[in-house]
């Protein structure tokens, strides 16, 4: 009996192993089936942010000669309703780009919600607007139902998205002559809405979605079998996005057919957002536009320019773009033109441009490395660099901008917004150049003026302030000690001051005197003498030149 006993332990015991093996290796599998599951569902993921960057550029390309067209005004009827309609499939082609590069943020946790308030009754409407089209050419009838005078505080930008998400949907699959309805409800509208939350419902009569397939259809890259189906063409993104994107805002969603046929997509948010409530103009938004009064001004701007013969260069690998760049602002600039980074860091020192326009992709060299390359050598440190990009990503503009770069542009970008940008900073040098002549060449030892080339600036103010009292003292002895190129330091040192060197030694000299003429009651000879003059009548005829009046006049003024 005892061997019959052991004989079922050792059974049972093979029994029960078998069974922890078979258990452990479901388990594996599983373990190892979600694996290979979101390395698909990232691969797709990459390879959507991947073309969604490289769209980019073609976008600003179409983007731009269409707005030209349409700004003419002399299109036929018919010419500017296909314009119309360019623009609004470019606009719509944009928005899924930004989507799924916005998806992208909150899934690496690198996105943080914008809050403010707004009337969501404006956002829906002026959504459904963008579909005008289509609805007049299905003959659709769109029903609108909302509090009277109701704000939400949310991210508007995420909102609008899951909007134009539900309502594209919607309209793709309603038949000729349906119905769209779109209802905002709230606890006074209806006391089964929670207070503090407000719902957004899309309803439609069209072809609903099958029971089996509606607790998928909120799932990444999900795409139904069924021929009839709802959703069946498209990347199977954008229902998920909307998904992600309210429950960015602690709300949910949901989607069940209606017993009168179509399907109802039932969305609940708080009405109070979390975070800090961001007025209109400090939420960064893609796009920026140029009024047209600052519009003018540009245009005002830039035709001056022609004027002052300065150059360009434009580091921009995509030859289509790099032409019409070029065309822009060839009336304005000298441009020249470059498609690789490293081709283009070994010629702009000879070329020493006033302003650069880089992209960030760049063949050889990317346009961080090259500008912060740039922006160390100081010979070209001095050179302003826009940078553009197809990357809409704040750690690379961070990056950009901690290169060196003096201003970021993100694609598709508008050439009016680029000039305004380019105005901008050459205004800003200017501003510098008088501020220069002014108030640090007036006293030299001044701090005030705060600027990147300060460095450079107060080397040469240093050389200059030790060695004036030297007649012999000229333009030669500062270039040997600033260990650069005589024709690149006069260049460097004219952008950034709008001054030559021998005009900063004698402006030198003379302010200078005028601080000694104020301190001591020396004569005309003594102070030309002391600060390099050997010739004291070519003293006076400059210190009259700079001061606007002679020497023996500013001396009585002070001492007597």
């Amino acid at each position: 009996i005892y061997f019959l006993i052991v004989v079922f332990l050792l059974i049972l015991f093979r029994r029960y192993s078998v069974i922890a093996v078979n258990e452990k290796n479901k388990l594996q599998l599983a373990e190892h089936e979600q694996n290979k599951k979101n390395e698909i569902f990232e691969a797709k993921t990459r390879f959507f942010i991947n073309v969604s960057h490289e769209i980019r550029t073609p976008l600003t390309l179409i983007n731009e000669p269409l707005q030209q067209l349409l700004s003419r005004g002399d299109l036929s009827a018919e010419a500017t309703e296909s314009a119309n309609m360019i623009r609004r499939n470019l606009k719509r082609l944009l928005n899924q780009v930004n989507q799924l590069l916005e998806f992208r943020k909150m899934e690496t946790n690198k996105y943080s919600l914008k809050y403010s308030n707004f009337p969501v009754e404006d956002v829906i409407k002026g959504i459904v607007a963008e579909f005008e089209a289509i609805i007049h050419h299905k003959g659709i009838n769109v029903h609108y139902a909302f509090p009277a005078s109701f704000n939400v505080e949310a991210d508007k930008q995420l909102i609008e998205t899951i909007v134009y998400n539900l309502v594209s949907n919607a309209i793709k699959h309603l038949p000729n002559k349906g119905d769209l309805k779109i209802e905002v409800l709230n606890n006074d509208t209806d006391p089964s809405v929670k207070k503090g939350i407000f719902k957004i419902l899309v309803s439609d009569n069209g072809p609903g979605i099958p029971n089996e397939e509606i607790r998928h259809i909120f799932e990444r890259f999900y795409q139904p079998q069924h021929e009839n189906n709802f959703n069946t063409s498209g990347t199977g993104i954008g229902l998920s996005i909307v998904k992600e994107y309210v429950e960015q805002h602690n709300g949910r969603v949901k989607a069940y057919n209606l017993g009168s046929g179509g399907c109802c997509f039932d969305i609940a948010i708080p009405i109070k957002g979390e975070g800090k409530i961001l007025q209109e103009d400090e939420i960064q938004y893609v796009v920026s536009e140029v009024t047209s009064e600052k519009e003018e001004k540009v245009d005002e701007y830039f035709l001056n320019l022609s004027k002052q013969s300065l150059s360009m260069v434009i580091v921009e690998d995509d030859l289509d773009l790099s032409l019409y760049l070029r065309a822009t602002f060839s009336e304005q600039f000298h441009v020249s033109l470059f498609m690789d980074g490293l081709e283009a860091s070994q010629k702009i020192n000879e070329i020493s441009p006033d302003i650069i326009i880089c992209d960030l992709m760049l063949p050889g060299m990317n346009g961080i490395d090259l500008t912060a390359k740039l922006k160390e050598d100081i010979e070209t440190s001095h050179i302003p660099i826009i940078m553009l990009t197809a990357i809409h990503e704040e750690e690379s503009m961070t990056k950009g901008l901690i290169s060196g770069a003096d201003s970021y542009l993100t694609k598709p970008f508008n050439t009016k917004t680029l000039k305004a940008q380019v105005v901008s900073i050459l205004k800003s040098r200017e501003k510098f150049k008088k501020r220069f002549s002014k108030e640090l060449v007036l006293v030299p030892s001044d701090n005030t003026v705060v600027h990147r080339e300060e460095k450079f600036i107060k080397k040469i103010m240093e050389i200059t302030e030790k060695r004036m009292e030297d007649p012999e003292f000229e333009v030669p002895d500062i270039v040997q000690e600033m260990g650069m190129s005589h024709s690149l330091l006069l260049k460097k040192f004219k952008n950034i001051t709008g001054m030559s060197l021998v005009e900063f030694i004698r402006s030198m000299r003379i302010k200078k005197a005028v601080e000694l003429f104020k301190q001591e009651k020396f004569t005309v000879a003594e102070v030309a003498y002391k600060i390099g003059f050997s010739d004291p009548k070519y003293f006076s005829k400059c210190f009259y030149n700079e001061i606007g009046e002679r020497p023996s006049d500013f001396i009585k003024k002070h001492h007597f």
